[in-house]
């Protein structure tokens, strides 16, 4: 029984010793500087997290000459001064000694552990760190630290020399540290490193098994000190040695405690043996992923988890990198031996990545900087998941979505067929679910989307007429076989219908989609008043702005006629009026929404190479083009209350619209996604298109004569003049209106029809009628401004789940449907933050089919933590450059036009000389015009290298200054660390030197004497 008194006593002896000689504060001074050294060294800006990762990394190798220099004098000064012969005479056993100065050394080192942590306060001031990682990440160095410490004291009481101690203490302490270098591969070996150990309390975990290794290892060498300091009792003499007996009894502790330890490790699969003390329970898994888990034990098909990681990794893949692996290790532990983990590294020029491109991990291109070094490497972040029913391939793992979800989808879909979602995609105009023409399928709006959507789901074609087959007054399950031809599909009824562009679909798909939401299915609606995709890659300028509601249809006889569904007209001229009435909101059907909120503003739109790299002519205002709808001025434009819009960060709109509930509706509306007020506006059709203009020759077949006519350009395939989006918006409303203000189409019923038919149709003309005259749920006031700067005070709403009413609505009405095209995997490499866009697509679709398991697992996102005061201090530089960019792109152009503009004259001037022939004309026409274009080539080609070499010194300049700020910092954070310390020793000096000063004789002082 230790008593408690005579462990203070020496615990203090040893403790205060340590701190009244200026060598002690001198180790911690060391320690603390070399810990921000690493904490803030090159790879932690280039990182942009605020963490201890760097640190963590070197950490255990730290120890290594930390350890040895706080125990080397514990035992071993003592038997240089002969002063042990006087410590283990006095009344005090051999416990409670070995206890004193083990705790003498463990405040020691708690001590230099607590004044490491002043670095805390640089990170702090950098970024936003998760206080819950740091503390853990704390505790476990500090339980790897008096781990150290016992194997520290042990070495110590193998001499009397404070150097041998020393290194005979590094020696040992390298055991653990680098058991896992020496036996790379064995997993055993590997587990039994420090660093191993330490992992968890990196991400956050503080991990009973580690906290057992730790604590077996202090045990273990405490037990060795004691029967190393008690060896005087039993040492005696050949005939009373029990050197053999003691040796037993440490083999057996050891085997016990590492019984012990191996224990603790396997009980994880059964046991929740880790604690998460993440600020999102990030390492926490979700009920969904252990049910998962679960059902694949009791299924007995064993996964096998692949992952082929790249070591080194650009600024965008750090956390998702660490996230991933972090959680492997929990899926590992968690699934016990019916999941199998195994971590590839995919080193540069190894053989591993011929192994994961021969599995389908496709390698990500990325461009990172290095010590002001621009490097190009080739990312491997992708999983393969198998099981003995089916094979999922990750290709690709960029923590857009949760990598969670991500892993435990796969091992459902892996594991069991059986739980797949159907998806109806109704056709209309928008061809969502790629074109198909005469039996071949075209990419069209959406084929990323798409194709992603059918790795998790069933996606089926849904024509309109179709839907009858499933609104009965149940809603069968299966078709009947009663109904009329082309209605009915021989397929089962889809879960959740994806209707894009509605404004496209005739009277008659129109009232089955109606019909189709009476009986209560789920639907997911985009109505997007300008389709930006199409109109941007398929760019056919002879149509427009192609598939706007507001635009007709094309004639079936256009040479375009195949991309139209039906040759019949738009209900209603595409306003959409009796599914508004249906659902109980407005949607204007030719109005878009723009914010003034333009983040990432060095960020530079991704388009089809040949559109250059400025913004393009036609393609309208930026900030209704691209609309990135995020949380701005702590107000919340996300739907934290609701599944489908609860865990997102980002998301990009482009030409969006927007909706509003009627003051008198039955429908409960619920916003998912809303603009702040007064940080946003509108633009009317006639404010954001105009007719296009030009100037053309016409030639007049009676009279030959060849004019120039100025004017706007009819449309073949439509009837009506082709429109464009302006560069500028002007405005052209002068009064007040309403926020969300109805059609102003004449709604009339074309026709004569007779039947049940006619009926529905003239009752949908009714309610869109009322809708027609019903005011929204505001109106907007204020005076009359240009069109870009007119704010209004309305919060604008993106997205909404409409539920109940008079029929059992469950829909999710989205007023855009570019949100989802492949225009967004276009901007995403350009972009710092992952977008949401996808995220949001599927938790619409899974909350809509009653499904919301993995809507949770997928709004578990890692908020990226930044350094966020780097970013500011470094913005004007990346702003600075993309404008000076701009500015040399402009004259490039101008440049190349000009010289584009010559070789036109040149031909131009050939055409009017009438004293040439035709032949002549011809013939001069080849010659000029090949050395004109040979002259434009070679200028074009100069002025690019010219583009190049200019942009290169722009961006050196911005890297150079981001460098600067970057070392500034650095070197602030560093100096600043040691401060507290190296302050505290030169105190405890000063007062030192006055109290020895003081207690001398003033005539014995040098000088006096």
């Amino acid at each position: 029984m230790l008593r408690p008194y005579v462990v203070r006593a020496i615990f203090s002896r040893n403790f205060k010793q340590y701190f009244t000689s200026v060598l002690g504060y001198l180790f911690i001074f060391v320690f603390v500087t070399l810990c921000a050294i690493l904490t803030f060294s090159p790879r932690f800006f280039v990182d942009n997290l605020a963490n201890l990762d760097q640190l963590s990394a070197w950490f255990p190798v730290l120890l290594l000459f930390l350890i040895p220099a706080i125990t080397m004098a514990v035992w071993a000064d003592e038997k240089k001064q002969g002063t042990d012969a006087i410590l283990f005479t006095l009344p005090a056993s051999d416990g409670e000694i070995l206890a004193g100065k083990f705790l003498s050394v463990v405040a020691v080192y708690t001590v230099a552990l607590l004044f490491s942590c002043t670095q805390l306060i640089g990170l702090a001031t950098l970024g936003s760190p998760d206080w819950g990682v740091v503390a853990a990440t704390y505790f476990g160095y500090w339980l790897a630290g008096v781990a150290m410490l016992a194997i520290g004291m042990f070495a110590s009481s193998l001499t009397s020399s404070t150097t041998v101690a020393f290194v005979i203490g590094a020696l040992l302490c390298a055991l653990p540290v680098m058991i896992g270098y020496v036996f790379p591969g064995n997993r055993f070996a590997e587990s039994m490193d420090v660093g191993e150990q330490l992992h968890d309390f990196t991400l956050g975990l503080v991990s009973l098994p580690s906290v057992v290794y730790f604590l077996a290892i202090t045990a273990f060498m405490l037990y060795l000190n004691l029967v190393v300091i008690g060896r005087r009792r039993w040492s005696r003499g050949k005939s009373v040695t029990l050197a053999g007996h003691f040796a037993v009894r440490v083999l057996a502790l050891g085997v016990l405690l590492i019984a012990v330890a191996v224990l603790a490790d396997r009980s994880s699969a059964l046991l929740r043996t880790r604690m998460d003390w993440t600020d999102q329970d990030l390492y926490t898994l979700d009920e969904t992923t252990r049910t998962t888990i679960a059902a694949a034990a009791s299924s007995d098909r064993p996964v096998t988890i692949q992952a082929y990681v790249s070591p080194e990794v650009p600024r965008k893949y750090v956390g998702v990198r660490k996230q991933l692996l972090g959680l492997l290790r929990q899926y590992d532990r968690l699934g016990g031996s019916n999941i199998d983990v195994r971590v590839v590294e995919v080193r540069p020029l190894s053989d591993e990545i011929a192994e994961a491109q021969s599995l389908g991990i496709v390698p990500q291109a990325e461009r990172d900087t290095i010590a002001g070094r621009v490097v190009e490497q080739e990312v491997y972040m992708g999983a393969v998941i198998t099981s003995t029913l089916d094979e999922v391939i990750l290709p690709l793992i960029d923590g857009e979505t949760s990598i969670e979800y991500e892993l435990t989808r796969s091992i459902a879909t892996a594991t069991d067929k059986s739980k797949k979602i159907r998806i109806g995609v109704l056709r209309t105009d928008a061809h969502f679910n790629n074109l198909e023409v005469r039996g071949q399928i075209y990419d069209w709006t959406a084929p990323t989307t798409i194709e992603t959507l059918k790795k998790q789901y069933e996606l089926m074609d849904v024509e309109p007429a179709a839907l009858t087959a499933w609104t009965g007054e149940n809603g069968s399950e299966d078709p009947s076989d009663e109904t009329e031809p082309g209605e009915a599909s021989a397929e089962k009824r889809p879960d959740v219908l994806i209707v894009v562009d509605p404004s496209s679909l005739t009277m008659s798909g129109m009232l089955n989609l109606m019909e189709w939401i009476d009986a209560g299915h789920p639907t997911l609606i985009l109505a997007d008043p300008i389709p930006f995709y199409w109109f941007v890659y398929q760019a056919p300028r002879e149509l427009g702005i192609i598939n706007a509601p507001a635009q007709p249809r094309i004639g079936p006889q256009a040479a375009w006629g195949e991309v139209a569904t039906t040759p019949e007209p738009k209900a209603l001229n595409g306003t959409a009026l009796p599914l508004l009435a249906k659902l109980g909101i407005t949607w204007k059907h030719d109005r878009v929404v723009w914010s003034i909120d333009a983040p990432h503003l060095s960020y530079k739109p991704v388009f089809p190479p040949r559109l250059g790299r400025r913004w393009p002519d036609g393609y309208g205002p930026r900030e209704a083009a691209l609309l990135f709808a995020r949380p701005i001025g702590g107000f919340e434009v996300f739907n934290r209350e609701n599944p489908i819009s609860r865990g997102l960060q980002e998301v990009l709109f482009s030409y969006a619209g927007s909706i509003a509930p009627l003051k008198e509706s039955a429908t409960a509306f619920t916003p998912l996604i809303t603009l702040k007020p007064g940080a946003a506006g509108h633009y009317d059709w006639d404010e954001v298109t105009e007719e296009l203009v030009t100037t053309r020759e016409e030639f007049n077949q009676f009279t030959g004569e060849v004019t120039q006519v100025t004017g706007p350009v009819p449309s073949r395939y439509t009837g009506n003049n082709i429109r464009v989006l302006r560069a500028n918006p002007r405005l052209t409303r002068e009064r007040t209106g309403t926020s969300t203000g109805s059609a102003t189409t004449n709604v009339s019923n074309s026709g004569e029809r007779t039947g049940s038919k006619a009926v529905s149709e003239a009752k949908a003309v009714s309610e869109a009628k009322a809708v027609s005259e019903t005011k929204g749920v505001s109106e907007m006031k204020g005076e009359e401004k240009p069109a870009r700067t007119k704010l209004d005070e309305l919060a604008h709403i993106l997205a909404a789940h409409i539920t109940g009413g008079d029929a059992n609505v469950n829909v999710v009405f989205v007023a855009d449907a570019d949100f989802a095209s492949d225009l967004i995997y276009e901007q995403a490499p350009a972009l710092e933050t992952p977008l949401d866009n996808y995220t949001f697509l599927v938790n619409a679709l899974e909350t809509l089919a009653g499904d919301e398991s993995f809507v949770r697992l997928r709004n578990r996102r890692a908020v990226p933590r930044t350094l966020t005061t780097i970013e500011s201090a470094t913005e004007p530089f990346r702003i600075e450059a993309a404008v000076a960019e701009g500015r040399v792109d402009a004259d490039i152009d101008e440049k190349l036009a000009d010289a584009q503009d010559a070789v036109e004259k040149k031909a131009e001037r050939i055409q009017q000389n009438e004293e040439m022939s035709i032949l002549q004309k011809i013939q001069e026409a080849g010659m000029s015009l090949a050395s004109e274009n040979r002259k434009y080539e070679k200028q074009r080609e100069r002025l690019e290298r010219a583009r190049q070499q200019q942009i290169s010194e722009i961006e050196s300049q911005m890297q150079k200054s981001i460098d600067a700020v970057e070392r500034r910092v650095r070197w602030l954070a560093i100096l600043s660390a040691g401060l507290p310390v190296l302050l505290l020793g030169s105190v405890v000096l000063l007062v030192r030197t006055q109290n020895e000063q003081r207690g001398i004789a003033p005539e014995r002082r040098v000088g006096n004497l």
